[in-house]
C-alpha cells in the first residue's frame, strides 16, 4: 500500500529516529508516523504550503512568455494568501512554545516578512516587475529546499517533522520572554528599515529617479535636454524641503531667454473648502513649505518682471476642470494635513479609499496627473518658439511622462545634477525636539492643573 504523506515511516519497533529496520531509512518513508497532535499537522502543512507557494510562483513567472495554464494564477494567489495568513499564527506559536525548531521555521517566516515589506534591495536589482517576481520565486524555492534539507538532517532522513521533533513543554515563560525581547529589539528595527528602504525605492522607481535617496538625505534630480539651440531643464520637486535648498535652486534659473513653467492648481471657484496646507507637516519636520519662485526671484503674482530673467508662466489647470471624485480625494487629503484630530481625519480618508472603486481611481489619476501633464506639455511646446531655455520645476511624479514627451521631440539627455533638499539628520533632530516639546507642554499643563487644584493660603 502506498504510504500517505503523513503516513507511517516504520513500525513502532524500528530503530533510529528515521524509522526502518536496523536504523536504515526506507526510501518510501516520506513522512513521520501518524501524528497524535493537530499542531504537528499545522507545522508540516505550513512548510508544505511555503514550498508549494515557492514552486507555483516560480513556475508562473517562467511560463509568462509561453502561456500560463488556466487556474495557475488563481492557485498561486490562494497558496500565497494561505502562507501569509498562517505566518502570524506560526510566529505566535513559536513565541509561546519552545517546541517548534527555530532553524526550520524562522527562515520561512523571515522571508515572508521581508517580502511583504518590499524585499529590499531586490527592487534595486530588478529592472521590471516580472524580473522582481522571478527573483523572489528563485530565492523562495532555494530557501524551501534548504528548509527541507534541515528537516531531513534533524529527523535522520525524513522530509517532514515527527512527534519527536516537537517534544517539550507547551509553554515556557523564560522562552517566551527571550523570544519577545529578541523580536522587539532585532525584528522590529529590521522590518522598519525594510519598510523605509522599500518606500524610498518605490518613490525612486515611480519618479524614474527624479527623487533620489542616499546616505545623507533626499535630493531633487535635475536633467538637462538639448536640441539645436534649445534647452529644457526638468527638475523634480517636493512640497516640503529646506528653504535654502529652494533659494539656491531658483537662483540657478536666472539666465537670458529663459522661462519657468510654474506648477500649481488654482481654485478660482473655491471648490476645495480647505486648501492643501503643508505647513503643519513641514513645521513638525523642521522644514519649509516649497517656496514660491515668484517671491524668491522678485516677480509679481502674474509672473511679471520682464526686465529680469527668468520669465514665469503658470502652466497648470484650475480645480473646476477636475471631477468631483478628484475634489473629494483632495479634500480628504487636505483634512489629514490640517485637522487637529489626526485619527479622525485619517479614518475619513480611509473611508474614502475603501469606498472608491477602480473607475474612481482612474478618474483621479486622469485629473491629478494626465490632464495636468497635457497642459504642461502644451505650454512647453509654445515656449520653445519664444525662449531658448525652458525650466520645468514640477512634482517628481509628473516628470517621467514629461521626460518621455521631451525625448519624443528629438531632445537628447545632457547633464544630470542633484540638489540636496534636506538631510535625514535635520528631520531626526526636529522630531526629537518636537517630542521633547510635547513632554514639556504636558508637564506644564500638569503643573498648572495642580496649582489650580491647590487651596489658596
Amino acid at each position: 500500500m502506498a504510504p500517505s504523506l503523513l503516513g507511517r515511516a516504520g513500525s513502532p519497533g524500528t530503530a533510529g529516529r528515521g524509522g526502518g529496520r536496523c536504523g536504515i531509512v526506507e526510501p518510501w518513508a516520506l513522512g513521520p508516523p501518524i501524528p497524535e497532535s493537530p499542531l504537528l499537522v499545522l507545522a508540516n502543512c505550513f512548510l508544505i504550503a511555503f514550498a508549494v507557494d515557492a514552486g507555483v510562483s516560480l513556475l508562473h513567472e517562467l511560463l509568462r512568455g509561453v502561456g500560463v495554464p488556466p487556474g495557475l494564477a488563481a492557485l498561486r494567489m490562494l497558496v500565497a494568501y494561505a502562507v501569509l495568513a498562517a505566518s502570524p499564527v506560526v510566529f505566535v506559536w513559536m513565541a509561546l512554545s519552545p517546541r517548534l525548531p527555530k532553524a526550520v521555521f524562522l527562515p520561512p517566516l523571515l522571508f515572508c516578512g521581508w517580502w511583504a515589506f518590499g524585499a529590499f534591495p531586490v527592487p534595486l536589482v530588478a529592472e521590471s516587475q516580472t524580473e522582481y517576481a522571478l527573483i523572489g520565486g528563485v530565492l523562495q524555492v532555494a530557501l524551501a529546499a534548504a528548509v527541507f534539507l534541515v528537516v531531513r538532517r534533524r529527523t535522520g532522513g525524513r522530509w517532514l517533522l515527527g512527534e519527536a521533533e516537537l517534544e517539550g513543554p507547551s509553554f515556557r515563560f523564560q522562552h517566551t520572554l527571550w523570544f519577545t525581547l529578541v523580536s522587539v529589539f532585532l525584528g522590529a528595527p529590521f522590518l522598519l528599515v525594510q519598510l523605509l528602504a522599500s518606500t524610498a525605492t518605490a518613490i525612486e522607481t515611480h519618479t524614474k529617479g527624479f527623487v533620489d535617496f542616499d546616505g545623507t538625505g533626499l535630493s531633487m534630480t535635475e536633467r538637462v535636454y538639448n536640441k539645436d539651440d534649445r534647452e529644457i531643464r526638468l527638475v523634480g520637486m517636493m512640497h516640503i524641503g529646506a528653504g535654502d535648498a529652494y533659494r539656491e535652486l531658483y537662483a540657478s534659473f536666472e539666465s537670458e531667454s529663459t522661462v519657468l513653467l510654474q506648477e500649481g492648481v488654482t481654485d478660482r471657484d473655491g471648490r476645495l473648502a480647505a486648501g492643501l496646507d503643508y505647513e503643519p507637516l513641514a513645521r513638525a519636520l523642521g522644514l519649509d513649505v516649497q517656496l514660491d519662485p515668484r517671491e524668491v526671484l522678485g516677480k509679481g503674482d502674474d509672473g511679471s518682471g520682464a526686465e529680469s530673467w527668468p520669465h514665469i508662466r503658470h502652466a497648470d489647470v484650475d480645480l473646476a476642470e477636475f471631477s468631483q471624485e478628484s475634489i473629494d480625494f483632495l479634500g480628504a487629503t487636505a483634512a489629514m494635513l490640517t485637522r487637529d484630530d489626526l485619527m479622525a481625519a485619517f479614518a475619513e480618508f480611509r473611508q474614502f479609499v475603501d469606498s472608491a472603486g477602480p473607475e474612481t481611481w482612474q478618474r483621479i489619476e486622469a485629473d491629478v496627473l494626465t490632464r495636468r501633464n497635457r497642459v504642461l506639455i502644451e505650454a512647453l511646446d509654445e515656449s520653445l518658439d519664444e525662449y531658448e531655455r525652458i525650466i520645468v520645476p514640477w512634482g517628481a511624479l509628473h516628470l517621467p511622462e514629461v521626460e518621455a514627451e521631451v525625448l519624443a521631440r528629438g531632445f537628447a539627455l545632457g547633464t544630470t545634477k542633484r540638489h540636496l533638499l534636506f538631510r535625514y539628520a535635520s528631520i531626526l533632530s526636529a522630531l526629537v525636539q518636537l517630542m521633547g516639546q510635547g513632554d514639556t507642554e504636558e508637564a506644564a499643563a500638569g503643573a498648572a492643573a495642580a496649582e489650580t487644584a491647590s487651596p489658596t493660603p
